[in-house]
Formats: structure tokens, C-alpha cells, sequence
């Protein structure tokens, strides 16, 4: 693991794990955290 994952994944997981998840449960194919993490990567 690099160190900016290191210092910067807790408080981001941290940061977003507050919100709910209201996707229908049949389309959950990702996490959600997965799908949070992707859209502001990209």
C-alpha cells in the first residue's frame, strides 16, 4: 500500500460512510463505496 493511500483512504471511507444506499438491492452489482470511489477518480 502506498502512503498516500495510507493517509488519505480513512478519512475518505470515513467521510462517505454516512451515506445510505438507495439503489433497488437487484441492481447492487458494486459496492457502493466501489462506485463512489470510481466516479471521482474518473
Amino acid at each position: 500500500m502506498t502512503f498516500l493511500l495510507k493517509a488519505y483512504a480513512p478519512p475518505f471511507l470515513e467521510h462517505f460512510s454516512t451515506l445510505a444506499d438507495r439503489r433497488i438491492e437487484r441492481n447492487q452489482r458494486h459496492d457502493l463505496m466501489d462506485t463512489i470511489v470510481q466516479s471521482i477518480c474518473a
